[in-house]
């Protein structure tokens, strides 16, 4: 990875889009693993890898899946 910036004049500006709210119930952990899919939902993976808040477009939290372990619908970490 270079760390020269190519053009003089460009910038890069970041601005939030949308504010993900996780309810008082789930708690996913502070966490950059986020990703959004072809119908514009996100998923959150928790801070432990063990599972994924989905929310939507909006920013409004619809559910989470995946535990702990080794068995169907369970997770031991996850990649992206």
């Amino acid at each position: 990875v270079q760390s020269q910036v190519s053009c003089k004049r460009c910038s890069i500006e970041l601005r939030p889009v949308v504010r993900l709210v996780q309810p008082d119930t789930v708690f996913l952990g502070v966490n950059t693993n986020i990703a959004q899919d072809s119908r514009g939902r996100f998923h959150w993976v928790a801070s432990d890898g063990s599972r994924v808040g989905v929310f939507a477009p909006n920013g409004r939290f619809e559910r989470q899946y995946g535990r702990r372990g080794r068995g169907p619908g369970e997770l031991m970490a996850t990649r992206h």
